[in-house]
Formats: C-alpha cells, sequence, structure tokens
C-alpha cells in the first residue's frame, strides 16, 4: 500500500529499510548510498504503490523546473534496481508496464519515527562490515553541504570495512584563506599540498592523500567526525593570511579521536621564506606524534627544497590549475609551469610538474603520443639531473612508459616513485595501471587497494578499481566502486564511462549505451568515448545511429579524426561492398597513424577492400610499433577486450600473401597471449571471440563454434562482425554459426524495442 510520508521520513520497502534524510537504502548488513534525485524517484514511488505511474510524471514531479529526457528516470530506475538486487524481468521491487511507466510492488510501510536508525551525528552506523556503494592526476573538489554528507556517510562505513588503521595516521586539511581579497587559494592549496608531501616522506606514518583531504576544503564538520570518515588518528589545518609581501601562517594539530589539539604554531615571515616552512612545520608535528622515525626518514625529513619565490608560486598556480583537470586548465597549467621555470632554471619540481601537464594535454586534448612524449621525456630528465630522487618525476614517466606499452620499464619507475615516498598514493595508483595494462588484473587491484588506504575519496582511484574489477568479472564489486566514483564526482565522464564499460561486460547493451551518452554529455570532446559509442550502436543494430553520431564527432572538430575515420570505415564494412570500403579509407591519412592497433585496423580493412598490398604496408608499419615482451609480441589488453588484435590482422595478412608458416607463428602468439590473460583471471566476450578466430584459421570449426557460444553468452552481440569477419569464413556456412547470429537478432530486436519504448 502506498506509504504517506514527509521526505525525511525513513519507511520499509519490502526487506530494506529508506532513510531518505540520508539517502540512504539498508538490509541487515548491508548499506548504500543512493543519488538524491533517484531517492526522489523512489520517494515518489512510495507514495503511490501498486499505482502505475509515467516516466513524464516522474520528471514533472523529481526534476521540477529542469530541463531532462527520459534517459534520467531510465537511469534512477536502473540504479534503484541494481542497488535493490532488483530484476526487470523478474521484478520484486520495481515492475515496468511497457508503455505506461513504472509501478512499485514491494510492501512499503512506515516505521516508527522515535526508532533511530543512525547514532547521534547521523552517520549510520552498522552492526557488521557493509557492502557500501563505493590516467591519472589529482582532483579538486568543491563539494557542497549535500554532497559532504554523503562522502562523510560512505568514507566512514568504507573505513570500518577497510580494517584496522595504523597505529598512527595524519591528513592535512586544506588551509583556510584568510587574505582580505580572499584570492590566494591556489597558495593555500599549494601549501597544504607541500606540507602532505613533506609528511608523505615519513613511512612510520600513513599520510591520507591530498584528494581524500580535499573532501573537507569547504565544509568542517566536527573533526571527530573527520577523522573517522578518513581513518586516521590526526588532523593537521592551519589558515594563511597574505599582508603585502608578510605571510602569517597558523597551523594545528589536533587529535581526530577526541578532538583536542595538542600542537598549533604560527609564524608570520616574507613570502620567500615561508617556502621552507612546510618543511619546518612538518618537523615540529612528527616531534608532537611522538613517532620513533628511522635514520633513513630523518635524512629525508633534514633535507630542504629551496626555491626563487616567483617561481615557486607560479609552480603552485600550475598545480592547482592541472589539478581541475580540463583542457583548458590544462593549458593555464604548462603556462603557469614554463613561467616558473623562466624565474628558476634549476627548480625540479616544476619540471616534473610540467612533464605530468603534457600528459594531461595527452589525455584530455587527444595530443597524439608521439608529439607528447618528447616533451615529457625532456622535462623528466631536467628534473631527475636536478634532483635524482625526485619522485614526482619518475611518477610522470611511468605514466608515459605505460601508454607507450614500455610496462617493465613504466613498473619500475612506479615502484621506485613508491620507495623515494612513502604515501604517495598517485605512484601507487599509477603503478596499478601499469599492471592493468600488462594484463595483471590481481596485481593492479592489490596496488589500488593499497592507496585506497591512504585516498579512499579519490575518484580516480575508484575509476580504476572499477575497471579492473570489471576484468575479473566481479560485477558487484565493480558495480559500487563505479557507483562510487559517481558519487565523488558526478560532473566529470568517467565515472558513467566506467559504468558503462561494466554493463557491457554484463551484456547490458541499453545500460551501457545510457552510460556512454552521458559521459559524451560531459565531456563531448573525447573521441575515445565516440568511438566506442559507435561501436556499441553498431552491436545493438543502430548502424545510421553510429553513423551520425561519428560525423557529429567529426564536425565537432576536436580529438583523434583519424580514429573516427577508421571506425566509420568500419561501420561501411558492415555491408561486404569492397568498393565502399575502399571509398571510405580513400580520404584518411594513414601516414600520419602512430599507434599499432590503428595500423592493425587499416590493414584489416584494407583486405576486406580488397587490396593485399596495402594491407600488408600497414601491416609491416604497425609491427615495428608492437610492444615486445620476452621475445614476443603482444597485443593491447584494452583492444582484447573489444575482440580486436593486431596480431589477427598480421595474421590474415600473411594469409593473403601465402605465407602460411608467418601466419601460424602470428596466431601462436596470439593464442600464448590468450592463455596468458585467461591465466590471469581476465574473463570477457572479447577474449573468447577471438580464440574462436584463431580455432577458425586452424579448420577447427568445433572449438571455434564453441567459443563462438561461449562469447555470446558472456554478452558478445557483434553480429555485423561476425558476417564479415575474415577469419571465420571457414564456419560460416555452418547451422550452428546461423543459430548464433539469430539469437543475436533477436537480443538486440528485443534491445531496440525496449529503447523504443523508453
Amino acid at each position: 500500500m502506498p506509504v504517506s510520508t514527509t521526505p525525511n521520513t525513513p519507511f520499509s520497502l519490502g526487506e530494506w529499510i529508506v532513510d531518505p534524510s540520508l539517502d540512504t537504502l539498508s538490509r541487515g548488513s548491508e548499506c548504500s548510498k543512493v543519488e538524491p534525485r533517484t531517492m526522489g524517484v523512489l520517494i515518489y514511488l512510495s507514495e503511490r504503490a501498486g499505482q502505475v505511474v509515467s516516466a513524464e510524471e516522474l520528471e514533472a514531479a523529481v526534476w521540477k523546473g529542469v530541463v531532462v529526457t527520459s534517459q534520467s528516470v531510465y537511469q534512477s530506475i536502473a540504479q534503484l534496481r541494481r542497488q535493490l538486487g532488483d530484476n526487470a524481468r523478474d521484478p520484486l521491487y520495481i515492475a515496468t508496464v511497457p508503455r505506461k511507466g513504472y509501478r512499485l510492488v514491494a510492501p512499503v510501510a512506515p516505521l516508527d519515527s522515535t526508532g533511530p536508525l543512525a547514532p547521534p551525528g547521523g552517520t549510520p552506523e552498522p552492526t557488521a562490515a557493509p557492502a557500501v556503494r563505493r590516467r591519472n592526476y589529482p582532483v579538486l573538489l568543491g563539494a557542497s553541504s549535500l554532497l559532504l554528507a554523503t562522502l562523510l556517510a560512505v568514507a566512514l562505513l568504507w573505513s570500518r570495512s577497510a580494517g584496522p588503521a595504523a597505529p598512527v595516521a595524519i591528513a592535512v586539511l586544506p588551509f583556510t584563506d584568510l587574505s582580505t581579497g580572499h584570492d590566494d587559494a591556489p597558495f593555500c592549496e599549494g601549501l597544504t599540498d607541500e606540507l602532505t608531501s613533506a609528511l608523505a616522506d615519513v613511512s612510520e606514518v600513513r599520510v591520507i592523500a591530498r584528494d581524500s583531504a580535499a573532501v573537507f576544503r569547504d565544509h568542517r564538520p566536527d573533526v571527530r567526525r573527520i577523522g573517522a570518515a578518513l581513518g586516521v588518528s590526526h588532523l593537521l589545518e592551519g589558515s594563511v593570511r597574505r599582508d603585502g609581501k608578510r605571510v602569517r601562517v597558523t597551523a594545528a594539530l589536533v587529535d581526530a579521536r577526541s578532538g583536542v589539539q595538542i600542537w598549533s604554531r604560527s609564524m608570520e615571515r616574507s613570502a620567500q621564506e615561508v617556502l621552507g616552512a612546510q618543511e619546518s612545520v612538518a618537523r615540529d608535528v612528527i616531534a608532537a606524534l611522538k613517532v620513533h622515525l628511522s635514520a633513513r626518514t630523518r635524512a629525508r625529513l633534514a633535507v630542504a627544497h629551496g626555491a626563487n619565490v616567483s617561481a615557486y608560486e607560479l609552480y603552485l598556480l600550475g598545480r592547482y590549475h592541472q589539478q581541475q583537470r580540463t583542457p583548458a586548465s590544462i593549458e593555464r597549467a604548462i603556462g603557469y609551469e614554463r613561467a616558473a621555470l623562466e624565474q628558476d632554471r634549476d627548480f625540479a619540481l616544476a619540471y616534473a610538474g610540467l612533464a605530468d601537464a603534457y600528459m594531461g594535454v595527452y589525455y584530455y586534448q587527444a595530443r597524439s603520443l608521439t608529439d607528447t612524449a618528447p616533451l615529457v621525456e625532456q622535462a623528466v630528465a631536467e628534473a631527475l639531473r636536478r634532483d635524482p630522487n625526485l619522485a614526482e618525476a619518475y611518477a610522470a614517466r611511468g605514466v608515459l612508459r605505460s601508454e607507450q606499452s614500455r610496462l617493465d620499464e613504466a613498473i619500475a619507475d612506479l615502484r621506485k616513485a613508491s620507495i623515494l615516498k612513502p604515501n604517495y598514493a598517485d605512484a601507487l595508483i599509477r603503478l596499478g595501471a601499469a599492471y592493468e595494462y600488462r594484463g595483471e588484473p590481481r596485481e593492479s587491484l592489490d596496488a589500488y587497494d593499497q592507496a585506497l588506504e591512504i585516498d579512499p575519496l579519490n575518484f580516480v582511484l575508484h575509476q580504476r578499481r572499477c575497471l579492473v574489477l570489471q576484468n575479473l568479472a566481479r560485477f558487484g564489486e565493480a558495480d559500487r566502486a563505479c557507483a562510487r566514483a559517481i558519487e565523488l564526482m558526478p560532473d566529470h565522464p568517467n565515472g558513467y564511462w566506467t559504468t558503462a564499460l561494466d554493463a557491457l561486460a554484463e551484456g547490458d547493451l541499453p545500460r551501457a549505451l545510457s552510460g556512454y551518452r552521458q559521459a559524451l554529455a560531459h565531456a563531448p570532446w573525447r573521441t575515445d568515448l565516440q568511438s566506442q559509442l559507435a561501436w556499441l550502436e553498431l552491436d545493438l543494430g543502430l548502424e545510421q545511429q553510429a553513423l551520425k553520431d561519428l560525423e557529429a564527432a567529426r564536425l565537432r572538430g576536436t580529438g583523434d579524426r583519424v580514429s573516427l575515420a577508421i571506425e566509420r570505415a568500419f561501420v561501411i564494412a558492415r555491408t561486404a561492398k569492397p568498393s565502399a570500403v575502399a571509398d571510405a579509407l580513400r580520404g584518411i591519412d594513414l601516414g600520419a597513424i602512430s599507434y599499432p592497433q590503428q595500423l592493425a585496423d587499416a590493414a584489416l580493412l584494407q583486405l576486406l577492400a580488397n587490396d593485399p598490398a596495402a594491407a600488408q604496408s600497414s601491416a609491416t608499419r604497425a609491427e615495428r610499433l608492437m610492444p615486445v615482451e620476452h621475445g614476443a609480441m603482444v597485443d593491447d589488453v584494452w583492444q582484447t577486450r573489444w575482440g580486436r588484435s593486431a596480431l589477427l590482422a598480421f595474421t590474415l595478412c600473411a594469409r593473403a600473401r601465402g605465407d602460411t608458416a608467418a601466419a601460424e607463428r602470428y596466431l601462436a602468439q596470439l593464442s600464448g597471449w590468450l592463455d596468458y590473460l585467461e591465466r590471469n583471471g581476465h574473463v570477457w566476450a572479447g577474449l573468447h571471440y577471438l580464440r574462436a578466430d584463431v580455432h577458425a584459421l586452424r579448420g577447427r570449426s568445433d572449438d571455434a563454434l564453441r567459443e563462438l557460444g561461449t562469447a555470446t553468452r558472456l554478452g558478445w552481440r557483434r553480429a555485423w562482425w561476425m558476417r564479415v569477419d575474415p577469419a571465420l569464413e571457414s564456419v560460416r556456412a555452418d547451422t550452428r554459426f546461423a543459430a548464433l547470429l539469430a539469437h543475436i537478432a533477436s537480443a538486440n530486436a528485443s534491445d531496440q524495442a525496449h529503447l523504443t519504448a523508453r
């Protein structure tokens, strides 16, 4: 029956307890956060339990005054179903009434409002560890009061589920800007960052990373709640006031368990003198904590880092803008770092910051790696020439090496950065990504989990964990990590992108489609997202939509135009008309391509265009660029997930020129690569599809069809490519192959009807 409630009244929904005041769903020891709009949908449905409510009515009630589409309602319903453990086909909570709307079918009842759902302070107090909805640069998070409350609750639950904290753990809260014009935020951010960095050199203390501490920049609840949310024993807070050329810095160390201040210090110095203040404060804080230090740590703390005052402030401005992670802010960061180096040519940190900013251009402005790499290499070399033990420089180079597929070198650099700078969360996150690229998801997850101990509220960390958990087919955990990433940074595209990938890995293409479109709504310049969306639309049978979206991206004039053109050629290739494929390739500047998978894709398309000579030329260039490990070429992990392989293209080119021995060598390397990934725990539909290609090329039709069946069960829907894939030519006449195509066509028709109904 419907329940009459105010927005903050708790009520029961089947087995769940819904608390709108905290935006939580709880059942036994489980507790998860719900986005505020989604909670609004649940409340509206609960007030009309048993009644059919249209999507239009939900939009008008929950998104009043906001222009939205039915996608917003669909996403909220999908999120509720995931968190309630519901199934659209056999619903226990929310039923879809075709072409009419949604109906809440679970029993709803009010709770006694005097029975507390949470202890004083408003944070849920579970009796057991709860299941919480939980490339690579720091994030600045200006949280609203509502978002901060959400993060406090989620972070507190996470800290309890993550195991016991280290005996001494500290977080440096963002210093408050008390300058008259309140225009000294970059300097405050920089001082906070440098204090965190100085303390992070102390291996005997666990230091929370800046990203997690930054959540509490604008709103400061009781220090005991902050300490619990971050899982620390102590907090360092303070303020900065600039008056002309004088700067007054006040700092205080607080026991986060009792709220008692145990040390404080106030100093007024010239701007130049403040440059050494962070090291002095760090030494005083360590002394106040009464931590026994090793000789190595004492030596670290004794080292003073000096820099020209103007250069230092420009460096801080560069770091401040880089942390915004937008194309425009990255450009500003580069300008400030260069200006800092004009003031002080020996400022090693500014070189490392410049290297990171150049990588930011690669990630957020789609600059080619060929253009990016020399800039990063030079900046890192200059940094290490001035400071051979600068962890930030090794971390910057580690990211570049990962993108270059020089993964052994990347891992060595990132391990060294972690050793040189204990508590360096960024290095651990980058290390996890390098392991991920090397096809070692378990090692990747270990690195991410280590980072989680010191950076529990880092958006990027949860986004990366989401990806690696998907690779291991731990979809429930991946879903929670994706949701956590969106909670932490709702305006960033990558949380929606990883959510889409999670849906794709589970075979839920409509949800994946929605996730990609949400991601692109936040970052329309992202060519990589647009290309992946086009493949997804093709898989669903939406060929015209794929062409339309690729053309819109091309006209937008941002991103990798060559990549978009190649994806468009694949859309054309579905027609199996060689002349049409040749026409699509004619306008692509293949000579400008330096990425091996793109060249391999071009070779595959040229084979479909009946141009084996051109295909061999592209394949030869691609082979020269392929990463080699232990004497054998290895494919790209990401491309394998999507069922694409450079080694397969090389095989087909070798067969086209009649070189069966070379073809078998390539097939053996591809088969070994797939075996390696499976041994490491990867579970992908694309991996089984490539196994089918290998078997078909070796004449093992039964094995090929078995692998295609496995791929289809795991969500493979690329029927259009199965019809033209040269590797599958030997099995296309088999009735079992036709049955698989019919199965995929039926699934696509069902999903298209569902999308139309929405």
